[in-house]
């Protein structure tokens, strides 16, 4: 008996995993007579082969007949439009707030946002209050009933599957005790509601760190996960079970650079600010800074040429807007080199993130952005600077932003600017390379002076929202 149900049970799973049709029955009528060459080649009787020899399928039975109209014995099923859902909710109330609840408690956020601005959880920006209240239907048997607001990183590297590694940072932690039964102010209740409001701190426990946004990286080996939550604990007399209403919440800070960008853009030929020799001194351009490109293999065709990238200050700039770059040559003995140099860079945008488990420090980058530089443009007769200007785009719309909590994980950003000849240059044009360490805001500068240097509400972004701005 086991053996056949063992049997049966393969049958089945093979067939249910098979790319078969399934199986029909075959009226006899139209069987075809077997013949010797089928007989020989099968014992066994397949439907699957009938189908194949069968051209077409007799059936005794009529089809059933369709009507719109249903019979009595048949059930309706009336579909709700999603619009009309809602309005059912939002005459009652029940779905326009943040309610979560346990069979003796309940946690209540506030009101939900609506359109652009809808989260499954509550979200919060810079200088956010968490408010709500705490409804308690019976205080029998309860020893005390506790509400903890806090933020953790959560630190793992795994190998082969295995977490081998991990760590924890608590970024703050509040606490504020709803209900005990050893204080008298509570005598006699048997229910009880607590409203609470507690603005999020603007820095880390302990730390000057700014408090860092929600966010989950994970790379092969390692991962870090930023989360914020509110949890109201009951605690019971004796052997009762224990009772816990917890939900995650956001926090999504809006920022900007610190200061207003110069337009000014003029060239310095005095200045030797790099402490190189003066025939070789950096170029310096009022509100920007400049980096000389370096080449591993040096060219004897370009051997006296100075090549330096020009990022414009301060280097903060606003997510998923043009970053200018600037690439600029001197004592170049070719007036073309100049310009084959300028089309065979690129600039790259880099998402630059450093996780630290147990003292050792893990960095990862991410490619976000890619641009190209114009043609290389001599500025005036009388010296020889040439200038090729470029720019890059990349990240999230108002999503990117520079974060740290020291000695557990960094984001920041970085400008990349590479020389990659062709290959029939190659051996006249060096490769050159220069990475400059930059910061990425959510908004500009404009929008945060247009609001009086105050960005409210989370900023949807960074979780990858799309986010509308109105226009001032």
């Amino acid at each position: 008996m086991f053996s056949s149900l063992r049997s049966h049970t393969s049958f089945e799973s093979d067939r249910s995993n098979s790319d078969l049709p399934p199986l029909y029955t075959i009226p006899s009528s139209s069987r075809r007579p077997s013949t010797a060459s089928s007989s020989s080649s099968s014992a066994t009787y397949s439907p699957l082969r009938e189908l194949e020899l069968s051209p077409t399928l007799e059936s005794d039975s009529p089809l059933p007949l369709y009507s719109n109209c249903p019979a009595s014995d048949e059930v309706v099923l009336d579909a709700v439009l999603r619009s009309q859902r809602s309005t059912q909710s939002e005459q009652d109330g029940s779905s326009l707030r943040y309610k979560y609840k346990s069979s003796r408690m309940k946690l209540d956020l506030g009101p939900r946002g609506k359109g652009a601005a809808y989260t499954h959880c509550p979200s919060y920006g810079s200088g956010g209050v968490v408010e709500g209240f705490v409804d308690i239907k019976s205080l029998s048997h309860v020893e005390k009933v506790e509400l903890k607001i806090e933020g953790i990183i959560t630190l793992a590297a795994t190998e082969r599957g295995y977490v081998s590694s991990a760590g924890t940072k608590n970024v703050f932690s509040h606490t504020e005790i709803v209900y005990t039964n050893d204080d008298p102010a509570f005598a006699g209740k048997s229910d009880l509601r607590h409203d609470f409001s507690f603005p999020l701190p603007s820095q880390c426990s302990g730390s000057s760190d700014p408090l860092p946004p929600s966010s989950y990286l994970m790379f092969p080996g390692v991962e870090c996960h930023v989360a914020y939550h509110v949890k109201v604990d009951m605690f019971k007399k004796g052997f009762r079970r224990h009772e816990t209403v917890e939900t995650a919440i956001l926090y999504l800070p809006k920022t900007s650079p610190p200061a207003r960008r110069s337009e000014s853009s003029q060239y310095n030929s005095a200045s030797s600010s790099s402490g190189l020799p003066d025939e070789k001194a950096a170029f310096t351009y009022t509100g920007w800074k400049t980096s000389i490109l370096t080449s591993a293999e040096p060219s004897d065709a370009v051997k006296d040429l100075l090549i330096e990238m020009a990022l414009q200050r301060p280097l903060s700039y606003p997510s998923r807007r043009p970053i200018p770059v600037r690439l600029i040559f001197a004592n170049s003995s070719d007036p073309i080199i100049p310009d084959l140099i300028a089309s065979s860079a690129e600039i790259s945008l880099y998402r630059m993130i450093t996780l630290t488990i147990n003292g050792r420090p893990v960095r990862r980058e991410q490619l976000i952005g890619k641009g190209k530089f114009g043609k290389a443009i001599r500025q005036s007769k009388e010296n020889d600077v040439v200038i090729a200007e470029g720019s890059v785009v990349g990240g999230k719309p108002y999503g990117e932003v520079t974060w740290q909590v020291d000695g557990v994980v960094s984001v920041d950003y970085a400008v990349r600017v590479e020389v990659k000849p062709s290959q029939s240059l190659e051996g006249v044009i060096p490769c050159y390379t220069r990475t400059e360490t930059i910061a990425l805001t959510t908004h500009s500068w404009e929008e945060s002076f247009h609001r009086d240097g105050i960005l409210e509400g989370p900023a949807l972004g960074i979780i990858g929202r799309p986010v509308h701005v109105a226009s001032n």
